[in-house]
Parts: structure tokens; C-alpha cells; sequence
């Protein structure tokens, strides 16, 4: 989203002074903003775990995904004789990433009372983003 708002930022021949100015003050603060790596981290996860948002476009959706699958398998124990914790895993994020997103108005809390049993592993790292 700061992406996106940045480059729709950048000043035109088309632009007046005063849409100038706008434009110019509006890219010197958001600039600043959100530069710290594990609040983009934290940030872009968040939104990949919220069932309304988890599709946008902005999201690096591969490499968030990657870390969620490499985090369920790091922390879950494989037992005996069952499929593999990261083919588990990757099912998990596949099924999820493969489900559509719901609308921005509806609660996300709502959505993974109803749907954490299908996607154990990650509601339980959803958790820490989605609870009250």
C-alpha cells in the first residue's frame, strides 16, 4: 500500500503548484513511515492471516507464505508412521492462499472461529495477529 500511494505520489508536468506541494508533502512523511523490517514483516503477515485481505495485491505473498510453512514445521513434532509436518503444511497454506477472501466488512475473528478447525496449524500462528 505505501508502494502504491508513493507512486501515485510522483509529480507531474500536469500537476499545479498547490497539487505540487500536496504530492511533495505527502511523499516526505510517508517516506519515513514503516521502515522498520519487522514491522513490514509483521505487517505483511498480519495481512496474509486476515481472511479479508490475504489476496492483495501488494502482499509478497510467496515469501510470507514460505516463512508460515517453514514456522509450522519448525515448531510442530512429526509423529510416527503420518505425513510429513511440511507436506502438512504446505497443503494447510495452499488449501488457505486457495479459498477466497471474504468481505472487508466482515470479522476476521468470526471467520477463524469457523474455519481454524480446517487450517489448524495456521490458526494457531494466525493467533497472535487475530485475537482479542
Amino acid at each position: 500500500m505505501k508502494t502504491m500511494t508513493l507512486k501515485s505520489m510522483i509529480l507531474s508536468d500536469d500537476d499545479s503548484p498547490a497539487v505540487r506541494d500536496v504530492k511533495t508533502a505527502i511523499r516526505n512523511d510517508l517516506e519515513q513511515r514503516y521502515v522498520n523490517p519487522g514491522l513490514q514483516d509483521y505487517r505483511q503477515k498480519s495481512a496474509a492471516l486476515d481472511p479479508r485481505f490475504k489476496s492483495l495485491l501488494h502482499l509478497d505473498a510467496w515469501r510470507v507464505y514460505d516463512t508460515l510453512t517453514t514456522e509450522i514445521v519448525s515448531i510442530e513434532q512429526q509423529e510416527p508412521g503420518t505425513k510429513s509436518v511440511a507436506k502438512i503444511a504446505e497443503e494447510e497454506v495452499i488449501s488457505f492462499r486457495a479459498v477466497d477472501s471474504i468481505p472487508s466488512d466482515a470479522d476476521p475473528l468470526e471467520w477463524w472461529k469457523t474455519h481454524g478447525h480446517i487450517y489448524p496449524h495456521i490458526s494457531e500462528r494466525g493467533g497472535v495477529f487475530h485475537r482479542r
